[in-house]
C-alpha cells in the first residue's frame, strides 16, 4: 500500500486494497474494520490503521489456515 499520504478517504482506501466498500462497511459493522477518524465529517482512515489493519488481516489468516492444516487428516 502507498504509504505517501497520512490519511486516505474511504474510496482512496478500497482501490488501494482492492476491496468494495460494502466489503469495507461490512467489517466494520461486524467490529473488524481499520480504526477511523473524523475530520468535519469525513471519514478518514489513517496510513498506519490501515497497515495495523492489513497486517492483523494477515495475520488471522495465516492462523486460520495453520488450524485448518491441523484440523485436516494426514493422508498416507
Amino acid at each position: 500500500m502507498e504509504q505517501s499520504r497520512l490519511s486516505l478517504k474511504v474510496s482512496e482506501f478500497c482501490q488501494q486494497t482492492g476491496i468494495s466498500k460494502s466489503t469495507l462497511y461490512g467489517a466494520w459493522r461486524d467490529g473488524d474494520g481499520p480504526k477511523t477518524f473524523r475530520v468535519r465529517g469525513r471519514v478518514l482512515i489513517s496510513s498506519e490503521a490501515a497497515s495495523d489493519w492489513i497486517r492483523n488481516r494477515e495475520e488471522a489468516e495465516a492462523a486460520k489456515d495453520a488450524q485448518e492444516s491441523l484440523d485436516s487428516p494426514v493422508s498416507s
